[in-house]
């Protein structure tokens, strides 16, 4: 297991154990996210992976980082198809290839030092929907470095499989983080975010951003109507 990944995967074995599930003929996906989301909080798994990231980041000595958390409760596995850097780059913690159904992942998204620009990143994950049919989870951040005009921003998309690997998508992408970085936006327009993506794959994905120069981004997949 990653160093960056914190709790036990709530799997069908883990089910298994529990009263209410022993019994039962068949475990659903459905079944294995709602377990999920009831334990997000469980074993101090939530307060590991944020002592984590803030370790993470004090060892570094640039002005702007991002300390990106997400929790998977999608009741399957998600894999790490792809990552994106605008401005800056990861740090000294890895990015997750494997996050469990129940884990935390966290890891920091830092500036480059010697540049005029902040942290502005995006990773893609990949895992099934309801349907059975794989799709692709993409949380996006920025943290810019004017902060006179700009704030912090957080979007976030579920797609076909390699919709990211289209032609212009990250400009696109970039364009949507841009806007709602934008102060005339306000803040209950940019630094939160919760999407459903198609009605089959009954995906959904919710992200948060402290205001900070070195906020906690938090990210929760997951699905509709749990």
């Amino acid at each position: 297991m990653s160093s960056a990944v914190f709790g036990i995967a709530i799997d069908q074995e883990y089910l298994r154990s529990l009263p209410e599930y022993s019994d039962k003929k068949e475990i659903t996906q459905s079944d294995l996210a709602r377990e999920a989301l009831k334990t997000k909080n469980s074993q101090e798994k939530d307060t590991d992976v944020l002592r984590y990231v803030t370790n993470v980041d004090m060892n570094g000595s640039v002005n702007r980082a991002c300390k990106i958390v997400y929790y998977n409760a999608t009741g399957a596995t998600l894999e790490l198809v792809t990552t994106k850097d605008w401005h800056g780059h990861n740090g000294p913690s890895p990015i997750p290839l494997t996050v469990h159904n129940g884990q935390w992942a966290g890891f920091v998204h830092t500036k480059t030092s010697s540049a005029a620009a902040g942290s502005t990143g995006a990773v893609v994950y990949r895992g099934p929907g309801l349907d059975g049919k794989k799709r692709d989870w993409m949380m996006s951040w920025s943290n810019p470095f004017d902060r006179a005009s700009w704030d912090n921003s957080v979007y976030a998309e579920v797609r076909d499989t390699d919709h990211f690997t289209q032609g212009g998508i990250w400009d696109v992408i970039y364009s949507y983080l841009s806007k709602k970085a934008d102060i005339a936006t306000g803040p209950d327009g940019q630094r939160c975010i919760e999407i459903p993506a198609d009605k089959a794959g009954n995906a959904k994905m919710t992200m948060n951003t402290g205001s900070d120069t070195h906020p906690v981004v938090e990210a929760v997949f997951t699905l509709q109507d749990l």
